[in-house]
C-alpha cells in the first residue's frame, strides 16, 4: 500500500534524536539543502521502491555528509553542538 506517514521514536536524551532535531533545524534554516535533500529521497524511491530498508541505506550516506554541516551550522548558532542542553 501507499505509506502515508513515518514516525520516528525515541528517549529525548538519544543522540539519535539529537540527530534528528539537528538535521531537521538544519534543512528549515537552509532551504536550498532541503530541495536537495527532497531530491535525494525521491532518487532513492526510484532505486526501491517497495523496499525501504534499502531506501533509507540509499539515502543514509548523503544525511551523514549533511550532519557534518549540520552539527558545525548548531554550533555556530548557539555556541554548543548539542541541541538537547538547550
Amino acid at each position: 500500500g501507499h505509506r502515508l506517514a513515518n514516525i520516528h521514536c525515541y528517549q529525548s536524551a538519544s543522540s539519535d534524536a539529537r540527530k534528528q532535531l539537528v538535521f531537521r533545524n538544519y534543512l528549515r534554516a537552509h532551504p536550498a539543502m532541503a530541495k536537495a535533500y527532497q531530491s535525494e529521497k525521491k532518487r532513492c524511491q526510484k532505486l526501491y521502491p517497495d523496499n525501504s530498508v534499502a531506501y533509507s541505506a540509499e539515502k543514509g550516506e548523503w544525511i551523514r555528509r549533511v550532519l557534518v554541516d549540520a552539527f558545525a551550522w548548531q554550533e555556530q548558532q548557539t555556541g554548543t553542538a548539542d541541541i538537547l542542553t538547550l
